[in-house]
């Protein structure tokens, strides 16, 4: 019987929930689950975004640590968002046929039903290091500490970065289409020389601005609307 690999990035849809078909509608956007490299669980109940651990092994043993999740309340979502939440809480074993998987609780019993969907790369728990801004090519300058970059972390959906002299912190949310929306943006206040001020005055900027991204092949685009990139950026991995 197939299983589950530990090196690979994965992302599960929910199909079937105590026996009952899950259906697109259902939820603003698809509830799903993904299984990265780093052992990192993060996903989306109907309501909220979710991030944890997972463990698994050779005998189809899996289970999560305790998810943290954010807040927000979904009067409108059909699927009960703690029913999603308590899949993960009692998962103990799974089993994997084709493209779907069935999680199960510590009596092998079913608990929900998952199809594996296209892999499209993820913005999410990535360090992005700034290239172009403004169409322009980006170098380090001499009065730099570090490079420019940001990252966008599942716990709590936080933005963290870097602008050449000061960090940058907030919030962040991913909507249909590859929409995105940054808010609560605040930076340290430190006093910066040279060109490097502009540049970091700009760089902060495209997150007042952008409302749209692309990625592929780890180089990501913030835009705004249909008009050319605010920023270009590749994926750096340590």
């Amino acid at each position: 019987m197939a299983q589950l690999k530990q090196n690979t990035t994965t992302t599960w849809q929910l199909i079937g929930l105590s026996g009952e078909e899950i259906k697109a509608g259902d939820s603003q956007k698809p509830i799903q689950f993904t299984l990265d490299v780093n052992n990192r669980v993060y996903g989306f109940t109907g309501c909220n975004n979710f991030n944890g651990n997972f463990s698994l092994d050779d005998n189809y043993a899996l289970s999560f640590s305790p998810l943290a999740t954010t807040r927000m309340a979904c009067p409108d979502v059909k699927v009960n968002e703690q029913e999603v939440l308590n899949i993960f809480n009692q998962t103990k074993f799974y089993t994997l046929e084709g493209d779907n998987l069935f999680l199960k609780n510590s009596q092998d019993n079913l608990l929900a039903k998952f199809k594996k969907i296209e892999q499209q790369e993820q913005i999410v728990e990535k360090y992005w290091k700034l290239k172009e801004l403004n169409g322009k090519t980006i170098e380090m300058q001499p009065n730099q500490d570090k490079e420019i970059y940001f990252m966008l972390k599942t716990d709590e959906n936080r933005l963290t970065g870097f602008g050449g002299c000061n960090t940058i912190g907030g919030s962040f949310e991913l909507k249909t289409g590859q929409r995105i929306d940054f808010s609560n943006l605040l930076s340290t206040m430190r006093m910066c020389e040279g060109d490097i001020s502009k540049i970091e005055k700009e760089f902060f900027k495209v997150f007042d601005t952008a409302d749209n991204y692309s990625i592929k092949n780890d180089r990501l685009t913030l835009n705004v609307g249909r008009r050319a990139p605010l920023a270009v950026f590749e994926a750096v991995y340590f």
